[in-house]
């Protein structure tokens, strides 16, 4: 006897959609949404909803729903600072990995010397200060890496 492969159907191969047995009223249905879980008839749904299985997969729901909700809400609630401090932090990391080859604009050491007393660490310094001229708290070509010392 030859042995064949399992004939499985992929998903676009699929036929007719399945059939499902209603939990509350055992009556077999083909289901019209991808999340239904009762038959059609509204007896059928409000006896789920009250049971404790309805209410743990409506608790699930809801709580996802929550944490999207809140996440809008913390979003919105964020004042310029914040952004500010998001988008300082962003351009301080593009100066520091565009000028990792170059030594300290103030000192001229760098990156590998030994007499770095603060372990080298490297900043992204700015050339004219922030409170002096706001406009170019942003400006490539205003910021360099600068070693703390």
């Amino acid at each position: 006897m030859k042995r064949t492969p399992l004939q499985r159907k992929t998903p676009l191969q699929s036929g007719p959609p399945r059939r499902k047995r209603c939990p509350e009223c055992r009556v077999m249905f083909t289901k019209s949404r991808e999340s239904q879980v009762v038959c059609g008839e509204i007896e059928c749904a409000i006896a789920h909803g009250k049971s404790e299985k309805g209410r743990a997969i409506a608790g699930k729901a809801l709580a996802e729903v929550g944490r999207r909700e809140i996440k809008v809400r913390k979003e919105k609630l964020k004042t310029r600072a914040d952004h500010l401090r998001e988008a300082q932090a962003a351009v301080n990391e593009y100066v520091r990995l565009r000028d990792a080859h170059l030594p300290c604009i103030s000192c001229d050491s760098t990156p590998n010397d030994n007499d770095l007393m603060t372990g080298s660490r490297w900043d992204a310094g700015h050339y004219r200060s922030v409170g002096a001229c706001p406009e170019l708290r942003f400006e490539p070509l205003n910021i360099h890496r600068q070693c703390v010392k």
